[in-house]
């Protein structure tokens, strides 16, 4: 499980960053607060486990250097 630490470290490197860079994490409150000079965009995700058709639904955050399309 990561700590407020790690994404404020991946925060860090993703602003010096020079080319573009997406990133993709759980949609949480800590995340937008961390994350919050980037650009953030909601989708959902179903998470399977060795096909099972019974997955489940969950929000992630798409965290990108650039304006998505």
């Amino acid at each position: 499980m990561f700590e407020r630490a790690d994404f404020e470290r991946l925060a860090a490197q993703l602003a010096r960053i020079r080319g573009r860079a997406i990133v993709s994490l759980n949609d949480v409150p800590a995340v937008r607060e961390v994350f919050a000079s980037f650009h953030l965009r909601e989708v959902e995700t179903t998470y399977t486990i060795a096909g099972n058709d019974n997955g489940k639904r969950s929000a992630e955050l798409l965290i990108s250097t650039f304006e998505l399309p």
